[in-house]
């Protein structure tokens, strides 16, 4: 007889990678925690992931604007010559402009939060976070490109920065959707405890990483780049790894199963996998 795991595989059509890692049998000899440590380590990559490109800015702020931590030197190194930002931040409303950047990603990832919960409660959640990812690395990478295609627009970064708050916005609600579909209320306080170290994880690497290119007269456009390429690497495994709930592939859910949760996109086909178990028993 097919394990039931690779018939609900089958029925919910899940992502291609989960079904070729349950025909491997990896998961066979402890199916449940099994599957449980691996989605907690693929959403534990995934908020990193998210803080790899949303720490890039504040790095390269001092690349942009040399003089805003201490204007006493913005009039002798003009004259020089010897230290040069990037316009519009080199100037003397150089500070008021970042942090007219800084408002402009907070204000549309505090927007963006909102409507972000209410549509992962509605979607299939592996899409919406490669979705979320896909559109992160998107608006890291046209701040990269900033430099290389050497535009000085103070509009084109605003506009960058709320694209990058919404889709910032997509990650935290959606994973935290996730973890308690996998998790419940069982030792919540330590799972999500360790957990929510990926935002210390992801901050330390968003500013390693960055802070590579963000001295003077260095290529800082790679400071937003790079992050964004590792970002599309795990968008990659969310979007052929990424198991939203249990039930999809006939596991146990820690909230339960009721008739009113087989319908919702998460766990659609699960009564057809429940269907051939029981006709098996037969």
């Amino acid at each position: 007889l097919v394990p039931k795991h690779i018939l609900a595989c089958m029925a919910r059509r899940v992502a291609a990678g989960i079904w070729l890692l349950e025909r491997t049998g990896i998961f066979g000899y402890c199916p449940i925690n099994g599957h449980k440590v691996f989605i907690w380590t693929l959403t534990f990559l995934c908020y990193t992931g998210y803080y790899l490109t949303r720490k890039p800015f504040s790095v390269v702020k001092s690349v942009l604007c040399p003089y805003c931590r201490n204007r006493s030197l913005l009039n002798d190194n003009y004259s020089n010559n010897t230290v040069t930002g990037w316009a519009p931040f080199d100037g003397t409303n150089g500070e008021t402009l970042l942090g007219a950047m800084d408002y402009s990603l907070l204000f549309a990832y505090a927007v963006g939060t909102y409507v972000s919960g209410f549509i992962a409660d509605k979607v299939n959640t592996r899409y919406f976070l490669t979705f979320g990812m896909l559109g992160c690395a998107l608006s890291s990478i046209l701040m990269g490109v900033a430099y290389f295609a050497n535009i000085h627009h103070v509009s084109y970064f605003i506009v960058v920065q709320i694209m990058g708050g919404l889709m910032q916005s997509t990650g935290w609600p959606t994973l935290i959707a996730v973890m308690t579909a996998w998790f419940g209320k069982q030792r919540r306080g330590l799972i999500m405890g360790v957990w929510s170290t990926n935002v210390f994880v992801g901050s330390i690497l968003g500013t390693l990483i960055p802070a590579i290119w963000a001295t003077p007269n260095a290529p800082w456009g790679w400071s937003f780049i790079t992050p964004a390429l590792v970002l599309l690497v795990i968008s990659l495994m969310t979007s052929l790894l990424l198991l939203p709930d249990p039930r999809a592939i006939g596991l146990e859910s820690p909230l339960g199963v009721s008739t009113s949760t087989l319908s919702s996109p998460s766990t659609a086909g699960v009564s057809l996998v429940v269907s051939l178990n029981a006709t098996e028993g037969s």
